[in-house]
């Protein structure tokens, strides 16, 4: 396969998108932190005399300006694909504005991935240890803290009743 240098790796994603399927994006909810991840990113980068702004859309989308320079990006309705519009309609790999968003979106999947990688290894170790029988039981003492937190969480829901009861509205004229 033949190698491509950054500019055409660039060029791709924004005529094709990025596939985000395995990210198993299923609900805006989903785009909102993944666009939280990119803004918190992107203001750690920012110098002070930046001029910089966000704005999330109606359908969890973002736009960013970035010293004159526009950029929107969005998730497509599947949750599938990250796509961008460069609103000055094309790719020029010599605006340090395009190449920063750019840049920093990259960032932004490169660790959203490298998150789920380490939260899944844990997983997977938690899982053999429970295979190895490490954490079949809990201690004793586990018991006896358990049967503590029961009495006084059933002792808070009887002292809520009774305040309940005891408070009156009344209505002000």
């Amino acid at each position: 396969m033949e190698e491509k240098t950054i500019d055409e790796m660039i060029q791709t994603f924004i005529d094709n998108g990025l596939d985000l399927s395995s990210f198993k994006f299923m609900s805006d909810y989903d785009k909102e932190n993944f666009f939280m991840m990119y803004t918190d990113l992107f203001e750690s980068m920012m110098k002070d005399d930046d001029d910089y702004n966000f704005k999330i859309t109606e359908e969890k989308d973002l736009f960013i300006t970035l010293n004159q320079e526009e950029m929107f990006i969005y998730v497509t309705d599947d949750y599938q694909t990250l796509r961008c519009d460069l609103c000055g309609e094309y790719y020029d790999k010599n605006n340090t504005n395009q190449i920063l968003l750019l840049s920093i979106l990259f960032l932004t999947v490169k660790e959203l991935k490298a998150m789920i990688d380490l939260f899944a290894g844990e997983i997977i170790k938690n899982m053999e240890n429970r295979k190895s029988g490490k954490f079949t039981k809990l201690p004793k003492s586990f018991s006896g803290k358990a049967n503590y937190l029961s009495s006084k969480q059933e002792s808070i829901m009887e002292d809520i009743k009774k305040a309940r009861d005891k408070v009156t509205i009344k209505e002000i004229k």
